[in-house]
């Protein structure tokens, strides 16, 4: 029997099945193409800027390849750890890496969190860029 997470953020109790998969392992990318993640969410639902709903159909079909980091993405992957435990020395908190979440009642649905403080918060660690001018 798997045990429940569930990670309180701002009075919205968000409870899935914990799914211990090693990062970027091939289970991992099994994982992604079997639903929806966070980061596909906007695309399926054409708010994103990145992609459509269908450049994410053809990567869950296998038409085009999924996961391949672009310079910046590779980039914030890198700098990921040092960004979460810079917030965890300037906060005092705890962080601990966050496992594939799976909806419950929604197989389909994934998440991937940078990390948790159990009972409080999810983090997402993001980097950011200067825009050229043109």
């Amino acid at each position: 029997m798997k045990k429940r997470a569930t990670v309180t953020m701002k009075n919205f109790p968000i409870v899935a099945e914990p799914q211990p998969i090693e990062e970027r392992s091939d289970d991992w990318h099994e994982q992604r193409l079997s639903g929806i993640g966070g980061s596909e969410a906007a695309a399926v639902l054409g708010y994103s800027r990145f992609a459509t709903p269908l450049d994410v159909w053809a990567k869950k079909t296998g038409l085009e390849e999924s996961d391949n980091d672009s310079p910046v993405m590779l980039r914030g992957r890198i700098r990921e750890p040092q960004i979460i435990q810079e917030y965890a020395n300037v906060t005092g908190k705890t962080i601990y890496k966050a496992e594939n979440l799976t909806h419950p009642e929604y197989p389909f649905i994934h998440a991937n969190f940078d990390g948790m403080i159990p009972g409080d918060r999810i983090i997402e660690a993001k980097t950011a860029q200067a825009v050229r001018a043109l």
